[in-house]
């Protein structure tokens, strides 16, 4: 629903990455939301399942590894389809090097995020609801690994539509990709904590007993 709702949002972005000016289209929301679906249980079920066992870095690695395979293609195919390109054909090159940088990017971006989103509902603990916890901590995580990461956002733009980019455009779009970014993960991580709350502690920020 928020991929939805929010997709003007991801709209703009693509357009201020290689500076266009044009209402906004809806082009591609289907696949967007379909494939935002999936990769994100893909993210989160790897995610969880190495989080007790290795901490908050490999699980972050894992899910990305795992969820890029299916976010990185759809993520593509929708940009070309948000700025209606037909001018350069898509190729298997394409797939790779896009999904190369997008695992390069969201390796670190995510480990970066979910060290932030841990520490932050650690130190918040059970003084608040969950809810609340999820809310708190996923708006701050956001606002660090998007902002630390703009200018990979832009380059895995120009490489799916084969823009050659500019050094100084590399923060084109970061305003909407913060606003973006802070809602859909402020909203997913409270209705996370909210419906399959944390069982266990996350290994680096687990006290002794």
């Amino acid at each position: 629903m928020t991929t939805i709702l929010l997709y003007p949002l991801d709209v703009k972005k693509a357009y201020a990455h290689v500076n266009v000016v044009k209402p906004v289209s809806y082009r591609g929301v289907t696949w967007d939301a379909c494939g935002s679906f999936a990769s994100t249980y893909a993210y989160f079920d790897t995610y969880e399942r190495f989080l007790a066992s290795y901490g908050v870095a490999p699980a972050a690695a894992a899910a990305v590894g795992v969820s890029s395979l299916i976010a990185s293609p759809v993520g593509t195919f929708v940009r070309r389809r948000q700025l209606q390109e037909t001018q350069t054909l898509l190729t298997l090159r394409t797939h790779i090097n896009v999904y190369l940088l997008t695992v390069t990017r969201n390796i670190p971006k995510a480990i970066v995020k979910y060290t932030v989103y841990e520490w932050v509902c650690n130190l918040l603990g059970a003084r608040v609801a969950n809810v609340v916890r999820g809310l708190v901590g996923g708006v701050c995580a956001s606002v660090v690994s998007t902002a630390l990461f703009a200018p990979m956002d832009y380059w895995r733009t120009c490489l799916s539509v084969q823009k050659h980019p500019e050094w100084n455009e590399v923060f084109h779009g970061c305003w909407n990709g913060l606003l973006l970014s802070v809602t859909s993960n402020g909203l997913g991580h409270a209705m996370l904590e909210l419906f399959s709350p944390r069982v266990v502690s996350p290994r680096p920020f687990r006290t002794g007993s």
